[in-house]
């Protein structure tokens, strides 16, 4: 069975003289006069159906219902009386009062301070001011601790003499030391 195009164009001998054309038809520009109607339908059912939709739609968002007349009721008591609208809260302002908290005072003989900033390496009570020294235990951050004296620098670093809870008296970096009110 052969196929059909409608778009397919019809051999013609005047084609020949047009530029691109060839005597077979294979070449040159489709000419819109040669479809056929059912093609035309095709084309145009769609941008009818569509324009008549959408001019449905605008039609009915724009005009009212068109009702039949009936009589207008007549009110039997007299119209309420309208009262002035209450009126909207105004807002007041509150002003935001801010309490800076000061900051706890510096790392010194006979405070509290608390491990911090260590992380999972947490911090090494030594025997001594250094890293040279043995170590006594290892703490983690939160652990309260007594400064006792300091500081004494060593190794790069400020060490501070401290007493844990347990009673253990060693030194500690005062890098992760803060202290607590």
């Amino acid at each position: 069975m052969p196929s059909f195009n409608p778009f397919r164009r019809a051999p013609s001998s005047s084609r020949a003289s047009e530029p691109g054309g060839t005597r077979a038809g294979g070449g040159g520009r489709l000419d819109i006069n040669e479809l056929p109607v059912w093609t035309w339908i095709l084309i145009l059912l769609p941008v009818v159906l569509i324009g008549g939709a959408l001019w449905a739609m605008t039609r009915s968002a724009s005009e009212p219902d068109l009702l039949s007349p009936t009589a207008t009721p007549t009110p039997a008591q007299a119209p309420a009386v309208v009262t002035a609208a209450p009126q909207a809260p105004t807002a007041t302002f509150t002003p935001m009062v801010i309490v800076a908290t000061p900051p706890p005072p510096p790392l010194s003989a006979g405070v509290q301070a608390e491990v911090f900033g260590t992380g999972a390496d947490q911090l090494r009570v030594r025997s001594g001011p250094g890293t040279t020294y043995a170590t006594l235990q290892i703490v983690g951050d939160g652990t309260r601790v007594q400064v006792l004296e300091g500081p004494s620098p060593a190794d790069g670093f400020q060490w501070w003499r401290v007493q844990l809870s347990d009673g253990t008296i060693g030194w500690v970096v005062g890098d992760f030391l803060r202290t607590v009110q």
